[in-house]
């Protein structure tokens, strides 16, 4: 359920991105229709990832997204923590 957690970040882009890119020719009514069901489908992402904390008895987990920076014996991931704060600032 964790792995979810990439789609908090991406729903909102691939909203922003197909309302940029297709937004003029899509009417007021669907952009917003696009913008909202963004929104909402990474609120409902965020709420599963309450419910998959509470049930893992609020053990922390991180989610790796990608290696981001390694340059000899720098390693600098780009994670997502999941605890109690983070899942709050989700939702």
């Amino acid at each position: 359920v964790f792995e979810l957690v990439p789609f908090i970040l991406l729903f909102p882009v691939f909203g922003l991105l197909t309302n940029l890119i297709f937004g003029r020719y899509l009417g007021e009514r669907l952009v917003g229709i696009i913008a909202s069901g963004a929104s909402a489908a990474a609120f409902v992402v965020s709420v599963i990832q309450v419910f998959a904390l509470v049930n893992n008895n609020f053990h922390v987990e991180t989610v790796l997204i990608a290696d981001w920076i390694t340059i000899g014996k720098l390693y600098l991931p780009w994670q997502i923590r999941v605890d109690t704060l983070s899942v709050t600032m989700m939702v």
